[in-house]
């Protein structure tokens, strides 16, 4: 994060990249916005898109525009498969910012098999438990399969619930979600 206490007013740039985070690779066609907003605003309220660019294959962006003491500048970083978190963000200064690294979070899937195993019971509830996307599903006959995600390149550790027969079951585990890749995670009941 790049940043500068000496703010003035003038022409300024910002030259950089999109990065993954985990291999430090550009991210291709990151879409880059330039933000801006009043330095009196605290949070989030106030924030305005001033222009948006395209990374090309590499990750690589540029912007120019005019600095104004009165603001701060951001860029931020979004790409399908990447999840929009606090690391996907770089603070502009007044002048020429060059070599700004945005990095950016790939995800990782789960694709979970809910697999109903002989003799057959009818799965009266299923939950699934720190998962950015988690499923519940009631009632379940036959085999079920689903597709969620989390952080690639993380172990992720999670929580699943069962009701069959009238009794809840709880179950704790983890799996490795490999970044922009999918894995997967058989439940057998």
């Amino acid at each position: 994060m790049l940043t500068d206490c000496t703010k003035s007013s003038g022409p300024s740039s910002v030259n950089g990249q999109a990065i993954d985070q985990t291999t430090g690779k550009g991210v291709p066609y990151a879409v880059i916005a330039l933000l801006s907003q009043n330095n009196n605003v605290v949070g989030a309220g106030g924030m305005l898109q001033l222009q948006t660019a395209t990374a090309d294959i590499n990750g690589n962006f540029s912007f120019s525009f005019n600095y104004s003491s009165g603001n701060n500048y951001t860029v931020a970083a979004q790409a399908l498969y990447y999840l929009n978190d606090g690391n996907a963000f770089a603070t502009l200064s007044a002048g020429k910012n060059n070599d700004v690294k945005i990095k950016m979070v790939p995800e990782g899937f789960v694709r979970f098999y809910l697999v109903n195993v002989p003799p057959i019971d009818t799965l009266s509830f299923f939950g699934l438990a720190d998962f950015n996307d988690d499923p519940n599903y009631t009632f379940l006959y036959k085999n079920v399969s689903f597709v969620v995600y989390g952080y690639g390149n993380t172990m992720a550790h999670f929580t699943y619930f069962l009701n069959y027969t009238g009794v809840n079951h709880s179950y704790s585990d983890s799996i490795y979600l490999k970044a922009l890749d999918t894995v997967n995670f058989t439940i057998n009941y």
